[in-house]
């Protein structure tokens, strides 16, 4: 769906200041605290005892000891289903197909200018065998789907992010066949839930699913399921930075660039996110336990979902809970509001996590009751009996209420009241 554009002259005075940080983080990630001492990046600096949360060895995330039942949710019959709805034709939105990838700690290019995102700019992360992407939010909205190939071990290694805009969720999927095949998925222009549903330009089939279902297009059709990944992290440009300096972050020359940049103010869902307002697409459970467009980092386990209300006023948070029967770890990053969760485990052994503050350069560390151990946002231990292990990722999605209510209706709910 495409929605009217903030005037241009309106765009270019509101990126300008700390304002504008707060803001967009405000629309999508978080905005994080400040205080008198602040460092260029932003990131208010912290306990010069603590060890650094950047590590420049990355092990790969484990895998989680549980698995979800392929497909987690069905939509029966769509053809006749009220919440599948029409917004436009297929490929009217074109994913990125064709995608080029800049060092994350690459100057700007001076003679070739392209997007480059602001330190407050949100971009979604992804992790393959240890290699780091970042795809800026700014992009995703004018594309929604990035087909990616990743030469992992030099089995060039499929995969596709799915971002929807009126959702504000990205999930990173997995297509068991190689990338030989290009262009493989597409926006379809059909809306389930106010969520996005792609298509197989292969077979042209349009099936029930939306950004959160995770047999994408009823993987019958084409004799296997395409699987989420490792849970994707959505946080600022300043903190992938920090984290990823050897990372890459997707170009802004697409070869599809709007005739207004791209811009993460002036883009056309800008005010849709500022309200509670869902248009006109339907929706099949209004759940008043939330506001529509609160956003929530939402657990999946086999038997259980459970969301975590994100409040953009609240510092760190950290809580030890337990999903479906699985042992888990919820917490927040102290500077960019950065939301995640792990499987509280190491090697058959529970952990219990509380926040140990802000190291030297700002960014959140997390110890172990059990070990004494530190813990990065990633959830790789820097410090102590643990170093080097790393958690697995549990299955999460960060979205609007409003899309994870509908599409798991019976959802546990943890707030931070």
């Amino acid at each position: 769906m495409r929605l009217p554009l903030l005037p241009a002259s309106t765009a270019r005075a509101a990126r300008t200041g700390l304002a504008v940080a707060c803001a967009v983080a405000a629309a999508l990630a978080a905005c994080g605290e400040t205080g008198d001492e602040t460092l260029a990046t932003g990131v208010a600096p912290g306990d010069t005892s603590l060890p650094d949360a950047v590590v420049t060895e990355r092990p790969p995330i484990p895998p989680t000891s549980y698995t979800l039942a392929c497909p987690w949710d069905s939509v029966a019959d769509p053809s006749q289903n009220p919440y599948l709805v029409t917004a436009f034709g297929p490929d009217q939105i074109r994913s990125i197909d064709a995608p080029k990838w800049v060092p994350i700690d690459a100057p700007p290019d001076k003679e070739n200018p392209v997007y480059t995102p602001l330190g407050g700019d949100p971009v979604v992360v992804v992790e393959v065998g240890g290699q780091v992407r970042a795809l800026p939010v700014a992009i995703l909205l004018h594309h929604q789907i990035v087909n990616m190939c990743w030469n992992t071990d030099a089995g060039e290694v499929y995969s596709f992010l799915t971002y929807c805009p009126l959702a504000d969720a990205a999930v990173h999927f997995f297509d068991p066949r190689t990338c030989k095949t290009k262009n493989k998925f597409g926006v379809s222009g059909l809306l389930f839930n106010g969520n996005l549903v792609v298509f197989d330009r292969r077979s042209r089939v349009q099936g029930p699913t939306t950004v959160f279902a995770v047999q994408m297009l009823a993987g019958g059709y084409f004799g296997s399921c395409v699987e989420a990944g490792p849970s994707t992290q959505v946080m600022s440009w300043d903190l992938c930075r920090q984290l990823y300096p050897n990372g890459e972050v997707l170009s802004g020359d697409t070869g599809d660039v709007p005739a207004g940049g791209y811009d993460i103010v002036g883009q056309p869902y800008w005010n849709y996110w500022r309200d509670d307002n869902l248009l006109w697409y339907p929706i099949s459970n209004a759940d008043p336990r939330l506001t529509p467009k609160q956003r929530v980092l939402g657990v999946l386990a086999p038997a259980a979902r459970k969301a975590y209300a994100l409040r953009l006023q609240e510092g760190p948070f950290v809580y030890n809970d337990i999903v479906g029967g699985e042992r888990i770890v919820v917490w927040k990053d102290a500077a960019s509001g950065a939301a995640v969760a792990h499987e509280a485990v190491v090697e058959g052994q529970p952990l219990t996590f509380s926040f140990a503050g802000r190291e030297r350069h700002g960014l959140s560390l997390y110890i172990d009751d059990e070990t004494g151990s530190y813990w990065n946002v990633e959830g790789i231990a820097v410090d102590g009996p643990l170093k080097g292990k790393r958690l697995p990722r549990a299955m999460t999605i960060r979205s609007f209420w409003f899309a994870w209510s509908s599409m798991f209706p019976d959802t546990e709910l943890m707030t931070t009241e």
